[in-house]
């Protein structure tokens, strides 16, 4: 019986989603599955030997054309002893950017043998704030993509056949990912750092303990802007509801549509994709 580990990030659960479906395939296979949620800073503070698995899938969002930060950093630390893996990427509408070619960069560094890449469509995260974006998303065609990619993984896993991915660099990488490294932090709060917006809290801490860079403080109620990844994970795991973004995230929603240059209908007619 293989063993697969399923790995991923997910501040809205869009993410998680889509791994548990995986996860589900996979057990129809008669696959013993591990599904590892590294959302959390804690989380990826735990020691992952890889050398149990056949094989590992990789899920993760795309934020502004990259995996998070946080995960690009957690995959550097790890030690892939060769094992194959598959990657899968979830966005909301606007586009996977350099999310492929770069994590993949990442996952050969640290000792991956990366043969599969997909990507899926699912609400955007700014949802949380007013935007209406993917709201019916994953529809018929994204999850029947999501199963074909399993077997895709399954079949390579099991076989031990698998052809290493091959992603050509995209155009303007190089001047992108400079500027991506060295951007320096946010010093001051914006409208898209969470708050807590009432003092009718139970004070559980769920926001702060789960919170992936360790950014939201529940004394203050305030997200720290240098250390927030505006993931809205505190938003999503708040059981109170008392933590949220201004409604003016709604007035931000134009700009996203002019930075990815697409409209309401092209993203409504987008399609989940494999990469091979």
């Amino acid at each position: 019986m293989m063993k697969i580990g399923v790995f991923y990030f997910s501040g809205s659960g869009v993410t998680e989603k889509y791994a548990e479906l995986m996860k589900d395939q996979l057990v129809v296979k008669k696959c013993n599955v591990e599904l590892v949620n590294i959302t959390s800073l804690l989380s990826r503070e735990q020691h992952f030997s890889f050398e149990n698995y056949d094989g590992a899938i990789f899920g993760f969002p795309v934020y502004i054309g990259f995996a998070p930060r946080v995960i690009n950093d957690w995959i550097s630390l790890q030690k892939g002893n060769n094992k194959p893996c598959g990657m899968f990427f979830t966005y909301g509408g606007g586009a996977s950017g350099f999310s492929h070619y770069h994590t993949q960069q990442l996952l050969k560094e640290a000792g991956f043998d990366v043969l599969f890449s997909a990507e899926f469509l699912g609400p955007h995260t700014f949802n949380i704030g007013g935007w209406k974006v993917c709201m019916d998303r994953p529809n018929e065609q994204d999850i029947d993509t999501a199963k074909k990619y399993v077997d895709l993984l399954f079949e390579a896993f099991d076989k031990k056949t698998g052809v290493a991915l091959s992603i050509n660099k995209p155009l303007g990488y190089e001047e992108v990912i400079k500027g991506y490294l060295e951007m320096p932090p946010r010093k001051e709060r914006w409208i898209t750092n969470p708050v807590r917006v009432a003092e009718s809290c139970s004070m559980c801490r769920t926001c702060e303990q789960e919170c992936p860079t360790g950014a939201f403080d529940a004394e203050t109620g305030l997200s720290d802007p240098e250390k927030c990844i505006e993931c809205m994970h505190c938003i999503f795991m708040c059981s109170d509801k008392v933590v949220k973004v201004p409604k003016e995230v709604e007035n931000i929603y134009p700009i996203f549509l002019e930075r990815y240059k697409v409209s309401e209908e092209i993203i409504k007619n987008k399609e989940s994709l494999i990469f091979q």
